[in-house]
Parts: C-alpha cells; structure tokens; sequence
C-alpha cells in the first residue's frame, strides 16, 4: 500500500499544470447561467502547485465526472492521480484515472450501486 503522504506531495509541474488546464477547459463546457463554471475556473485559474491543490482540483468533481477529466489528461498524469487517489486506501472504487485498466471503475459502475452513489 502507498503511504498517505503520497497524496500530498506536490506534482510535477507539467503534470500540475496539465491537470489545471484540463480542469479549465472541462468547467468551460458548463453552462454557466448561474455563474458556477465562471466561479470554479475562478478558484482554480490562480492556484499555485503547492501540496494539497492538485487534488483538489480532481476533487473538485463528482467522481463519475472523472471518467471525462481522465481522458482530457496524458497517461502519465493520470498514472499520478490514480496513485495518489490509492494512497493510504485498500483500492479506490472509482479510480477512472488508472492507466493499467485494472480497475476501469469497478468495470464501469460496478459497486457504486451498493454504496448509494447510483
């Protein structure tokens, strides 16, 4: 198992910067009739790569939205995310962010149903 503390290492630069991008295109998508695209790509346009931001900005979804963040993103930084998300944990249900397709989100849903988050 990966210690926690993994989790709140800061990134790469290239992958911060790549998660921050992608993040910004995604919420950019959204219609914003209310202002709450316009107010989460406020929050994350000027986030510094520091030890708990790149998480939070993946946290920042609802995790079925992942599956969509984690095909906007490079294998490698989806490699990263997928690790942090397993660290400190058994296994992480909905990691759409595991490049080695072991998980593929409990094979698309799977025991989501269970837990109450379907």
């Amino acid at each position: 198992m990966i210690k926690i503390e993994y989790y709140y290492k800061q990134p790469k630069q290239e992958y911060f910067d790549e998660l921050k991008s992608a993040c910004i295109k995604f919420w950019k998508a959204f219609d914003d009739q209310f202002g709450y695209a316009t107010e989460k790509i406020n929050q994350i346009k000027d986030l510094e790569n520091n030890y708990s931001n790149y998480m939070m900005m993946v946290k920042m979804f609802h995790q079925l939205n992942w599956e969509i963040l984690a095909e906007m993103l490079s294998l490698e930084t989806r490699n990263d995310i997928s690790i942090r998300l397993n660290a400190g944990v058994e296994h992480c249900e909905t990691d759409f962010f595991d490049i080695w397709g072991i998980n593929e989100a409990q094979e698309k849903y799977g025991q989501l149903e269970k837990y109450g988050y379907l």
